[in-house]
């Protein structure tokens, strides 16, 4: 009996889907024929509605018979009311174009202020908590690429290296525990060792909406404990469509041009049935980095107070001129108004051709009462095919298939995508002079610069009196491979304000990552005339104003002498394969696959709860490396099975149109990163280092609570305030030891990534986004964007020794992060400045707090101007990095410094051309 009711009801539920009354369905489009997102549509004096999604698309279902008003909304427009009949089972088509141009509250809504309209609209409507930024705000920024545009939005901070954001922390936590995706895929990674996604390899104007989802739902994939970011690309639009930027700028630091230049393409045929799209973006620039860094120790004599002073201490000078070109291309066939198939590709391709001059203080000790250090000068190259520089090629091509089809109610969607990341770095080569037990002075009056001086006249500068440590040459390989297969269903089941739907499918995804290095190092078999020659090719790379320190750099074999050397010419050279520096490269393999069920009610027209599960299945291979310090061999292939079962409850509560109140109960997790996980074993003989992968490292997963309260004004704009917790288990970081007794072996230095223990984090945010439309006369034209969070973390069951009973901080969590910016636009012109600031993080744990690894707080202040000259054309201007913010770690206190590095000021000027 109990069997045949269920049956019974399941055949209501179907035989009210598919012997519908009368539907109304349409698409909502701009007066550039842009499809709009979250366009609200509600039939007045009904429980009715709808609101489009993303291709602009809407449908009401089981309307009665007879004459109504569509009233159809969004922010920053005027409503407007349309008159429709329906009857006899009917199925209507209501296309509507919302006008741009509309004045409401003296506020113009320009092409630019609605792209960031039709965001709030779909951020508003969203049934989870998200962030989203229109290409339009991402334009109004003077952004190079998406990390960059990132830290805009409350909860993101960014880690920085060669003067871009290249990492995102979310919500306060670290980036391998969230995930990159474009068009709702991850992007695989080409770091040789992470899961993070390099965001300086993706250009800021190749994206068309940045989404930031703060609490996923169970159709998301679940690796995203602080947040999903999600790149979304464009549909084309009806009309032809062609846009681009033709710039230049200057690096302050490097004294060098750069340029810049984007075009795109975009245009429907076939009676709009079939659409394209086609852009490419181009980025060319050189940038110098100036360096300090310094390894800390102490002594304790009286074992009353730590004296620290410095053990190892590089100032480095980077000199690279960097290449990003991105290319993409969409194509979509509309084969009916309810079935659309699309292949979509990007290719993002970043070269780093870079030199390094290293000046090293190795191994500072104190003998018969005077300092003595290992001098070592080193140059980094490689040959002339790669302009005598080391050349690092990362790339990420996507490739994906997909098709969105409805059939009466039922929505089916499908995508199959290829991906794949890679980083190569050929023929980089070092050549390395030394003069060992040299006497030295160390002057640390300033902890942040500290200052050696040679006692001996002869080594302060490269000259004769050093001798060849040195010449190695590597080739390094890593890719990794992904493959998607996704499934999603949707059944409307009730409409009008109870209306409800369930949603269910199933993804498949393969992931393999391999690194495969080589290193060989060479002896000249005349070493005296190698070494004239040698002495002959210095150069100075002593700068006036070296931002990093009143450091004299000094002089360092040229990379065109390196880069020249024929070192397979076995009359010249001895070479060997240095065993140790192939302990890093492992195959791996990782298989996932995942199933979803999600259910939507709307219980009233302000009430709305979503509620579902996912399921993750997970298949680990990994094979790694053992070197023992003589010998190097394959580890055996380690494989694990794991499964997560992850809840979700989402609760919305309309307090008005357009205030609501968020609720979430979320579940998520984060896979250790590849390497980390293979049992690998790597010994460094010459510095009596050792570092040892972990195959018992378990998955960090995480209970999460969001409580979100957000009002959007009519003149677009959005303030919100909330609060959330996470309660993380195993969670992962790397330990260090010092002095530490490994396999009978004593050594100065031992890591290995673990589970450190369980964490708490406890936040809050708040932001602001609006028009000052209040202010009077040409004031009204100002507008703030600003928001602020903070995070406060904890670890609990430690299992470092010698740390289980402190309180000690979750890597990656900022305490404080403040974004802020001012702008002044008008019909032509849009002025910005724009302010971002991030508290001080820890980022590694050591046996003791002295040894602790910070990333240092930071403070960047940037500044841009767009005018419109004419309808089609637009001039802008820009300066970024104006406080010349370092990228710097401190050792234990913030006064001892780990890395301070400088890139200057870069400013930017060019045209914007759209017809």
């Amino acid at each position: 009996m109990k069997y045949r009711s269920i049956l019974l009801f399941t055949s209501f539920l179907i035989s009210s889907v598919v012997f519908s009354q009368n539907i109304l369905r349409g698409t909502v489009k701009d007066d550039l024929s842009n499809p709009i997102p979250d366009v609200n549509l509600v039939i007045q004096n009904t429980n009715y509605y709808a609101t489009t999604n993303y291709d602009g698309k809407y449908s009401i279902y089981n309307i009665p018979d007879g004459a109504y008003k569509l009233v159809v909304s969004m922010i920053g427009f005027s409503e407007k009311e349309i008159l429709i009949n329906l009857s006899n089972s009917q199925t209507l088509r209501q296309d509507l174009i919302l006008d741009e141009g509309v004045k409401l509250d003296e506020v113009i809504i320009n092409a630019r202020i609605a792209g960031q309209a039709n965001a709030l609209n779909t951020q508003k409507n969203r049934g989870n908590m998200v962030s989203i930024i229109s290409k339009e705000q991402i334009e109004r920024f003077p952004d190079a690429n998406i990390g960059d545009a990132l830290k805009r939005i409350a909860g993101i901070n960014v880690q920085y290296d060669q003067g871009e954001a290249r990492f995102a922390n979310i919500r306060g936590t670290a980036p391998e525990l969230n995930s990159v995706t474009i068009n709702g895929e991850r992007i695989p990674s080409a770091e040789g060792d992470k899961r993070s996604v390099q965001l300086d390899l993706i250009p800021a104007d190749m994206i068309e909406t940045i989404e930031l989802n703060k609490a996923i739902t169970p159709d998301m994939d679940a690796d995203a404990i602080g947040g999903s970011i999600n790149l979304i690309t464009k549909k084309a639009p009806s009309k032809q469509r062609i846009k681009g930027t033709i710039g230049s700028g200057y690096s302050v630091l490097a004294e060098k041009l750069l340029y810049k230049g984007k075009l795109s393409y975009s245009n429907r045929f076939k009676d709009d049935k079939i659409g394209l799209i086609l852009s490419v973006s181009v980025l060319d620039k050189q940038i110098r980095s100036d360096n300090v860094e310094a390894e800390w120790d102490y002594t304790d004599e009286n074992q009353t107070a730590h004296t620290a002073f410095t053990s190892d201490m590089q100032i480095r000078k980077y000199l690279l001129q960097r290449l990003r070109q991105s290319y993409g291309a969409t194509i979509d066939f509309d084969l009916n108004s309810n079935n659309n198939i699309y292949i979509s590709t990007s290719y993002n391709w970043r070269n780093d051709w870079e030199n390094r001059f290293r000046l090293r203080y190795k191994d500072i000790e104190e003998d018969a009462g005077q300092l003595k250090a290992e001098i070592r000068r080193q140059t980094k190259a490689g040959t002339k095919d790669n302009k005598y520089k080391r050349l690092e090629d990362q790339r990420v091509l996507n490739l994906g298939v997909g098709g969105k089809h409805q059939i009466d109610k039922f929505h089916f969607k499908w995508t199959i995508s290829k991906n794949k990341a890679s980083e190569e770095r050929p023929n980089e080569r070092y050549i390395s002079y030394r003069n060992k037990d040299e006497p030295i002075s160390l002057d640390l009056t300033n902890l942040n610069q500290p200052q050696i001086t040679p006692l001996n006249a002869d080594v302060q500068d490269f000259s004769n009196a050093f001798s060849l440590k040195e010449i190695s040459e590597e080739f390094k390989y890593t890719e990794e491979e992904d493959l998607n297969i996704r499934f999603d269903f949707e059944l409307p089941i009730l409409t009008g304000k109870n209306s409800s739907s369930i949603k269910f499918g199933t993804k498949y995804k393969d992931k393999a990552k391999v690194r495969e290095n080589t290193f060989r190092e060479y002896e000249p078999l005349d070493e005296t005339s190698f070494n004239a020659d040698a002495f002959q090719n210095g150069s100075s790379q002593t700068n006036t104003g070296f931002n990093a320190g009143n450091y004299q750099i000094g002089s360092f074999v040229t990379p065109e002498f390196i880069g020249n050397l024929n070192l397979l010419d076995e009359s010249l050279f001895e070479s060997e394969t240095v065993l140790e520096e192939l302990a890093g490269n492992f195959k791996a393999r990782e298989q996932v696959s995942s199933f979803y069920t999600m259910y939507t009610q709307n219980l009233s027209a302000k009430l709305m709860i979503i509620a579902g599960m996912r399921y993750e299945k997970t298949d680990l291979a990994y094979q790694g490396k053992i070197f023992d310090g003589e010998n190097l061999t394959d580890t055996e292939q380690i494989k694990d099975t794991y499964e997560n079962i992850l809840p979700a409850l989402h609760i919305k509560y309309k307090l008005s149109t357009n205030t609501n109140i968020r609720l979430a109960y979320t579940n998520s997790l984060a896979r250790p990163n590849y390497y980390d996980i293979v049992p690998y074993q790597e010994i460094d003989t010459e510095d009596n280092l050792i570092k040892i992968g972990n195959p018992a490292l378990e998955a960090t997963t995480a209970t999460n609570f969001d409580l979100l309260g957000e009002h959007f004004f009519k003149n677009v704009g959005i303030v919100s305030a909330g609060v959330f917790y996470k309660d993380l288990k195993n969670v992962i970081a790397d330990k260090t030891l010092y002095d530490y007794m490994y396999n009978g072996n004593l050594y100065d230095k031992f890591t290995q990534p673990v589970n450190t223990g369980n964490a708490s984090l406890l936040g809050f945010e708040v932001g602001l986004q609006s028009r000052l439309f209040f202010l009077p006369g040409f004031l009204k034209n100002l507008s703030v964007l600003t928001n602020y969070t903070y995070t406060n973390s904890k670890l609990t069951n430690i299992s470092i020794e010698g740390r289980e009973n402190e309180m000690l901080p979750l890597t990656g969590t900022p305490k404080n992060i403040i974004n802020a910016s001012l702008a002044y636009d008008t019909k032509k012109m849009d002025l910005r400045i724009s302010y971002n600031f991030a508290a001080n993080f820890i980022e590694e744990y050591s046996d003791e707090a002295f040894y602790d690894r910070w990333y240092d707080k930071v403070s960047y202040l940037d500044m841009n101007a767009n005018y419109k000259i004419s309808k089609h054309w637009k001039i802008y201007a820009s300066a970024n990095n104006l406080l010349n913010q370092p990228l710097r770690y401190y050792q234990g206190v913030r006064e001892r410094v780990m890395q301070n590095e400088f890139y200057g000021i870069q400013t930017k000027i060019g045209v914007k051309f759209k017809f």
